[in-house]
């Protein structure tokens, strides 16, 4: 995989740059109205479906609604949107499965540009319909919100997903069996971080093939633009989890319950420290990514390197990073002995020069003088912006870490 949750550039901010055709007034269970493409349309127990996208919403939001849930007056041509089912149709005919169009694009470097572009709108058009249309995950039942490339034979059925070998299954009875023999407790890896209830696990892509390719297809139900295949031997996996009680779980109790991950490249010619990352739905707006891209970065400076996250960022990205980067360089600079440079404060940091310059310029706390930057502050401005801050939640830099983390990540890193 490629691109993160939020991370990959977009070509709008809903992802309907590429829905052509009329739009039609469609309801959805509020009873609200809003204008919807159809993609495309099925037979279900004698009755027509559609499945719509609604203009200028997620896509996370589409899915299948019945006829008298659209207004076909309210539009201007007939109920076809864009043509969807009739090019989807086309291209499996050609063979264009969704595994062979993704697994085309993992090797973009010196790609013929027409090409590329070919490739990404038969994989859009391929992905446009949710396939999965939901998941139980431990206690939690979720919907999915895109595309994932499962086994044809998952397509349209709910899947059964074990919490800890993520290993996914079409039958309720089928999770249970695998329960009862199933002595895993927590992800494959190593356990590099640890703070109360939470730790982080390094899981190589290379040691733990099926356990990261799991966790791709799954972590591709939330996330929209990522470029996912099936080659997760370049990548480390770095696996948020908690330790929650389960009183159904007869043989352990309870386990490491997983809240979410970010990967990186072993080796990144461009020093990024994050290649995707994702907190599972239950688990957002807990302060988990926070503390996510805090890990990637102290990762860093364990190595003894600057990071920076897999560009470009999408807007979303930039706001989320943007963040960090404020909280961290400003509670950084209230030690200022005005002598820093802008790479010192990159070193002290982890984050990368260009990371820092830009944070700074937003702040307006950095000024261009005689050929070089040059931090100005106050320390009655820099209390002045913290207090408007929300503290996020971070990783501790000293206590919590595994011995020895920094050697091994690098060993792995030059072994690539």
């Amino acid at each position: 995989e490629r691109r993160g949750p939020g991370m990959a550039d977009h070509d709008s901010p809903h992802g309907h740059a590429n829905y052509h055709g009329p739009t039609w007034t469609a309801r959805w269970q509020d009873g609200s109205e809003h204008q919807a493409f159809i993609v495309e349309e099925r037979e279900r127990d004698g009755s027509k479906e559609f499945y719509v996208h609604y203009q200028d919403v997620d896509r996370r939001m589409d899915g299948w609604i019945s006829a008298e849930r659209i207004d076909f007056e309210s539009g201007s041509q007939s109920p076809r949107g864009g043509g969807g089912s009739k090019k989807r149709r086309k291209l499996e005919a050609a063979g264009a499965d969704v595994a062979t169009v993704v697994s085309t694009m993992t090797g973009t470097a010196g790609m013929d540009p027409t090409l590329m572009e070919r490739l990404e709108a038969e994989r859009e058009e391929i992905t446009k319909v949710k396939n999965i249309p939901s998941i139980q995950f431990g206690r939690w039942d979720i919907e999915a919100w895109y595309y994932s490339p499962f086994p044809d034979m998952f397509s349209g059925h709910k899947l059964f997903i074990c919490e800890y070998t993520l290993k996914y299954m079409l039958r309720a009875s089928t999770l249970v069996k695998h329960k009862q023999t199933c002595v895993a407790r927590h992800p494959p890896g190593k356990r590099i971080y640890h703070d109360g209830k939470v730790s982080l696990w390094e899981v190589d892509g290379t040691e733990q093939k099926l356990y990261c390719e799991n966790l791709c297809l799954l972590s591709k139900l939330f996330i929209e633009h990522k470029t996912l295949y099936y080659d997760v031997n370049p990548f480390l996996f770095y696996v948020l989890t908690e330790y929650q009680e389960d009183p159904t779980d007869a043989r352990a109790g309870g386990g490491e319950q997983l809240l979410g991950y970010f990967s990186k490249e072993k080796k990144s010619e461009l020093d990024y420290n994050l290649a995707c990352i994702l907190t599972f739905p239950p688990y957002q707006r807990c302060g988990y990514g926070k503390l996510l891209i805090s890990f990637s970065y102290e990762l860093s400076k364990r190595d003894g390197m600057v990071g920076s996250p897999e560009k470009p960022l999408s807007d979303l990205g930039k706001l989320s990073y943007r963040s960090f980067w404020t909280f961290v360089l400003l509670t950084t600079l209230l030690d200022y002995d005005g002598k820093w440079t802008v790479r010192d404060l990159s070193t002290m940091t982890g984050i990368k020069v260009e990371d820092v310059i830009s944070t700074l310029q937003a702040l307006d706390l950095i000024k261009y003088w005689k050929g070089q930057h040059i931090i100005f502050v106050s320390q009655a401005l820099l209390r002045g912006q913290l207090a408007k801050l929300k503290p996020p939640r971070l990783c501790l830099p000293h206590g919590g870490w595994a011995e020895g983390v920094a050697r091994a990540t690098a060993r792995k890193r030059a072994a690539s």
